[in-house]
Parts: C-alpha cells; sequence; structure tokens
C-alpha cells in the first residue's frame, strides 16, 4: 500500500546554520593570540633604564629645593641628586562590622592600641558613632604598628565621620562626602 505524500508529514525545522569555516576560526584564534604577542616583543624592545644622576637646575653657591621650579639664564646645570623627604608608610585597614563584632574585638584581633581606640571613644563624633554601629557598617583605619594615625566611616549618603590625630591627641569631625 502506497501512501501519498502529505504536508502534513513534512518536518518544518528549518535547516541548521552551516558550521564556520575551519579557516576562519584558526584565523580569528591567530590574531587574537598575536596581537598580545606583538605588545610584548614591542615593550620587550623599550630601554627602561634609569640614571641615578638627575640634573638639578641651581644658582651658583645655592643649594635647590624640590620646590623650585623657576628657570634663568643664570642657573646652572648640576650633578647633585635631589633627596625627597619620603612619607611615613601607614597601613590601611578596611573592617566591616559583622553581627556579634565589637570595635574592641576587632582592634584586638588586628593588634591595634586599644588605648587609641578609647581615646577616640571619648570625642564626642566619635562616642554617638560608636554606640550606634552595626553589622554592614565600614571603618577604614591607618595606623603605623598598631598606633592610629586615621579613622574614615561612612555614616549616611552624605556625611563620614573622620578622625585623625595631630600632635596633642585625636580629633573627630562629621565630614561631607
Amino acid at each position: 500500500m502506497r501512501r501519498s505524500s502529505s504536508q502534513l508529514l513534512h518536518d518544518y525545522k528549518p535547516t541548521a546554520a552551516k558550521s564556520p569555516k575551519k579557516s576562519k576560526a584558526l584565523q580569528w584564534f591567530v590574531v587574537g593570540l598575536g596581537i598580545p604577542l606583538l605588545g610584548l616583543a614591542l615593550l620587550s624592545t623599550l630601554d627602561f633604564s634609569s640614571d641615578d644622576s638627575i640634573p638639578v637646575l641651581q644658582e651658583p653657591g645655592m643649594t635647590a629645593t624640590p620646590g623650585d621650579e623657576y628657570l634663568s639664564d643664570e642657573y646652572v646645570v648640576s650633578d647633585v641628586p635631589l633627596v625627597y623627604a619620603l612619607e611615613p608608610e601607614h597601613e590601611t585597614l578596611t573592617l566591616e562590622i559583622k553581627s556579634g563584632d565589637t570595635l574592641d574585638k576587632l582592634f584586638r584581633h588586628h593588634h591595634l592600641n586599644l588605648g587609641n581606640l578609647a581615646a577616640v571613644a571619648l570625642l564626642d563624633e566619635a562616642k554617638t558613632q560608636f554606640r550606634r554601629i552595626k553589622p554592614g557598617d565600614v571603618f577604614e583605619i591607618t595606623h603605623a604598628d598598631g598606633e592610629i594615625v586615621s579613622m574614615y566611616s561612612v555614616l549616611n549618603l552624605t556625611s563620614a565621620l573622620e578622625v585623625s590625630r595631630n600632635d596633642t591627641g585625636f580629633i573627630a569631625s562629621i565630614v561631607e562626602r
């Protein structure tokens, strides 16, 4: 028995798209790998060596200071390098308050000076903030060997608590962000 062909028996799926040619895939692979390698090759040909003797503009008989920016015909070039005073290096910690955390516990864990925390907690602006800490609050603490140099904490969208050390102790202020 022979059946007649009916349109209902046909498969109506679209024909499969042709797969990309291997040569195109290989070409894009070579381009993607070749560009970074070409950049590395160009960087390796550059000379980044530096000369330790920096020419300094000096007036005869005077010493140059780092702020000298004026030039004149009566200045001469000297081979005496300038020595800049380096900023003292401070380490910065970012402490995020989690459930059950206290500043005392975090200071002990990170080996920070608890006396500094007590001194900061006596300041009016910091005292109110320390009473309201909650999970999710973030404190950025800059310290030098455990001694607090500064603290920063966001209070809301427009203000933050900033604590800094001066010669007599700590100063706390609410600053606009």
